[in-house]
């Protein structure tokens, strides 16, 4: 991905975008065309993000947690609970789907609330 997103620099293809929203729409795409993960997406905001470490000398922790599938809540749901649960207290969390297969909608509305 990143050799195509630089490909498309050099060749100028970003020059002219000035807007951040149409910039980062237009990079989604340039991604998902790579990558063909529709999951994959730019955002842009105008805030400005600290520079260095957070406050206090903290370092952030991120949660990692990959579903395959999606199965029934009614089986699965506790350990979903528990490996969210556990994940908590992390500063963000990276939900990974790239290899799910989709599976019961209830289990994507367990995990959503």
């Amino acid at each position: 991905m990143e050799e195509a997103v630089r490909a498309r620099q050099k060749a100028g293809e970003y020059d002219s975008i000035t807007n951040g929203d149409a910039f980062a729409e237009k990079l989604t795409a340039n991604l998902r065309e790579v990558s063909h993960d529709k999951h994959l997406g730019v955002n842009f905001s105008p805030a400005v993000l600290p520079k260095g470490p957070p406050q206090g000398g903290c370092r952030r922790t991120f949660g990692y947690l990959k579903f395959n599938m999606f199965a029934n809540p009614d089986i699965c749901g506790p350990t979903a609970s528990a490996a969210m649960n556990f994940l908590g207290s992390g500063d963000a969390l990276i939900i990974d789907l790239r290899e799910n297969g989709g599976g019961d909608p209830k289990m994507v509305a367990y995990i959503s609330r």
